[in-house]
């Protein structure tokens, strides 16, 4: 019989109080080092279990020598001690992939707020933006273009996994070394260089470097005629395959990677004007990025990337109301299609023409066959995973959707669009936690974004978690008063939260703003409890058939209503035109 002097003698509470003074002593060192370099703020978490399992073969050690050493450990303690190591290396091992929830996400970040944890696949390469070595910075952006076409050539290799642009030009003008930045993107590669152009001339040096060791795969310098240029991107994605010993699948070995798109090079250097003018995105820089392109097609008509680009631009202009929509996304359909038939797999013209069936058409079934249909050319295209990733949740697929979604901020790490967009899609699929991770990524990376900042504050308040939802809801609108739909989140919190003077208050600023979205009024009155005005303005909606009502079936914020025959008549009637 075990008691309480048998117990002494074996020095189990002298082992157990040492076991745990030493155990405390060192969880206070790891939170130290964890404070002071963020990349061990995993370590606590995952020592904590540890050292719990520890205390199990301190107790067994103590049991066998606790008298002086005069007991002897047999087979069974043996076995005992393993299986105990055993359990330890497994908790271990399931701590550090995050547990249940390393699928759905975690918490941690990696290098300039970049969700870490995944391991780089070795055929994957970054793309950083080449440096202007011109002396003017005007020239900066034929630098970046160059670098994007580069990119967008690479992209067409299903044997390579490319980090996105957005992802990549990250990194732009930062003093960040080569292994911090694949640590970031997630990449095993990292392809960097230079462009000078003096007049007709251009010289491009290049140089893939393994992330890892730091060592240069291969490096060249390439001095030729502008013309010369898309010879150039030929030599070195074909200098990238050999080196990274890529196996080129169905037929694509012996053929060219970049095809020569014009003979005209002040036809390809309006184009790159236009790409670096449409990535400011505002009303100004779009019609400048317009004109560029229809520049371009004037001097060559069969100019593809001119044409695709002038679909993308004109889409964007419709979408953001600059011009009338049934103009703007028809003129974009008509490009976007002359794409079509002249390439048919164009992955550009397929993101564009599902963009408009989803926004425009309503049509969910087509917007999905483009988006694949853009996969199959560039697997490596973020815009058309998230895109899809939105489509197949809507089309009853939410897991599915998920995966897509996942898929485009893994592609694009360091891309606030593509962990907004995942935090979304999480929220209308009442995955909560990991949207509220996808939605604290994204504001890592782009702090005051007023979207980001809006869909944090409804996820906050589907978890009723009010205090959190409200300060973030009002720091959205604090930093755009002007966003319907920062205003929208900001009144239906506050009617959540019974703050009803407050949400009136919203709820008459939205009446009074031009465009205001019928579809945004309408949950504002959905928090306040006024049931019959919210069918109102959702009937209005229908009839003039506002992008956001394709939502309906799948928003959370609607889903007290359900139940009511009103809502099920409505949903019915949300499809194609």
């Amino acid at each position: 019989m075990i008691d309480l002097e048998h117990l002494r003698k074996r020095k189990l509470f002298q082992w157990t109080i040492a076991y745990l003074a030493a155990a405390w002593l060192i969880l206070q060192l790891l939170d130290l080092l964890a404070d002071t370099y963020p990349s061990a703020s995993g370590i606590p978490r995952i020592a904590l279990p540890l050292l719990a399992v520890g205390l199990l073969a301190a107790l067994v050690i103590a049991w066998y020598h606790g008298e002086k050493g005069a007991q002897r450990v047999g087979g069974m303690e043996i076995l005992m001690l393993a299986g105990i190591l055993v359990i330890a290396g497994a908790a271990v091992g399931f701590l550090a992939r995050g547990g249940r929830g390393a699928a759905t996400g975690g918490g941690e970040t990696g290098p300039a707020g970049a969700p870490a944890g995944v391991a780089a696949e070795q055929n994957s390469i970054a793309v950083l933006p080449f440096v202007n070595m011109s002396g003017d910075t005007k020239q900066e952006y034929f630098a970046d273009g160059l670098t994007e076409e580069l990119l967008n050539v690479l992209a067409q290799l299903p044997e390579l996994r490319v980090a996105s642009r957005t992802s990549a030009f990250a990194f732009k003008g930062q003093e960040v070394g080569i292994d911090s930045i694949a640590k970031a993107l997630r990449v095993a590669h990292v392809l960097e260089g230079s462009v000078r152009q003096a007049g007709q001339r251009v010289k491009i040096t290049a140089q893939l470097i393994d992330a890892k060791s730091g060592y240069h795969l291969w490096s060249d310098t390439y001095e030729r005629d502008y013309q010369d240029i898309f010879r150039i991107q030929e030599d070195i994605s074909r200098a990238i395959v050999d080196a990274l010993k890529l196996r080129l699948a169905g037929g694509r070995a012996d053929s060219a990677l970049s095809v020569p798109e014009t003979g005209d090079p002040e036809a390809h250097r309006l184009v790159l004007e236009g790409m670096a003018a449409m990535r400011d995105s505002n009303q100004g820089s779009l019609r400048r990025a317009l004109d560029c392109f229809r520049q371009a097609l004037a001097r060559d008509p069969d100019y593809l990337p001119a044409r695709e680009q002038l679909a993308r631009v004109t889409f964007n202009m419709a979408y953001r109301s600059m011009v009338p929509a049934d103009q703007g996304f028809l003129e974009a359909r008509r490009e976007a299609e002359r794409v079509l038939a002249l390439d048919p797999g164009s992955a550009s013209a397929h993101v564009t023409l599902g963009q408009i069936a989803n926004l425009y058409d309503w049509d969910p079934a087509k917007a999905e066959a483009h988006f694949r249909q853009a996969l199959e050319r560039n697997p490596n295209s973020a815009d058309a995973h998230g895109a899809l990733g939105d489509i197949l949740v809507r089309l009853g697929q939410p897991e599915q959707g998920i995966a897509e979604a996942r898929r485009a901020a893994e592609i694009d790490p360091l891309s606030a669009p593509a962990q907004n967009r995942l935090g979304a899609v999480c929220i209308y699929t009442r995955h909560y936690e990991e949207g509220i991770v996808a939605l604290r990524n994204a504001l890592a990376l782009t702090p005051d974004a007023s979207t980001s900042l809006g869909n944090l504050a409804l996820a906050y308040a589907a978890f009723g978690r009010l205090p959190d939802a409200l300060q973030l809801a009002e720091r959205a609108a604090a930093i755009d008063s002007t966003d319907t739909f920062v205003l929208s989140v900001l009144g239906y919190v506050y009617g959540q939260a019974g703050r009803r003077a407050d949400a009136e208050r919203v709820l008459r600023i939205m009446e009074e703003t031009p465009g205001a979205a019928f579809y945004d009024r309408a949950s504002i009155n959905l928090a306040l409890g006024h049931t019959d005005e919210v069918f109102r303005l959702l009937e209005k909606a229908l009839a003039i058939r506002e992008q956001y009502l394709m939502d309906l079936p799948i928003d959370p914020l609607y889903d007290p209503l359900r139940g009511d025959p009103r809502m099920k008549r409505l949903v019915a009637r949300i499809g194609p035109r």
